[in-house]
């Protein structure tokens, strides 16, 4: 067997200095989301990409907590539907999937390949683009 290498090394240091870009752009969005989560409201949105909040308020915790009498928000009411509606909507996929995998698996039907088929091919596409 040869030991050939199947990428030259200007092309492996081009491939790694590419994903060292994308690992330091990835958390640059979550980092704007901490930063905004300090801004008033008005800077929030006049200045939405600035890393550094001016002036650094924490208005925004004090409101979703209940701290501050201005507009409070019902935080522990979403919170709570939040964990309901994921809750009920897990444990219903997890049941009607597996009665699905098990009538693809074991029962012969007509259709039977078609139905998987599609069912395939809806994994392949990215539940992003389901979405729109």
């Amino acid at each position: 067997m040869s030991t050939q290498s199947y990428s030259s090394p200007r092309r492996r240091v081009l491939g790694y200095a590419a994903l060292i870009i994308f690992a330091l752009l990835l958390p640059g969005p979550f980092f704007i989301q901490i930063a905004t989560a300090f801004k008033t409201d008005p800077d929030a949105s006049n200045h939405p990409l600035n890393l550094i909040p001016h002036p650094a308020s924490l208005a925004a915790w004090k409101r979703i907590f209940g701290y501050s009498a201005a507009q409070p928000v019902p935080f522990g009411t979403w919170l709570t539907n939040s964990i309901i509606v994921s809750t009920v909507i897990t444990l219903l996929r997890v049941f009607l999937d597996s009665l699905a995998g098990y009538a693809l698996a074991r029962l012969n039907f007509p259709g039977r390949r078609i139905v998987f088929a599609f069912v395939l091919g809806t994994l392949a596409i990215p539940g992003v683009v389901l979405l729109i």
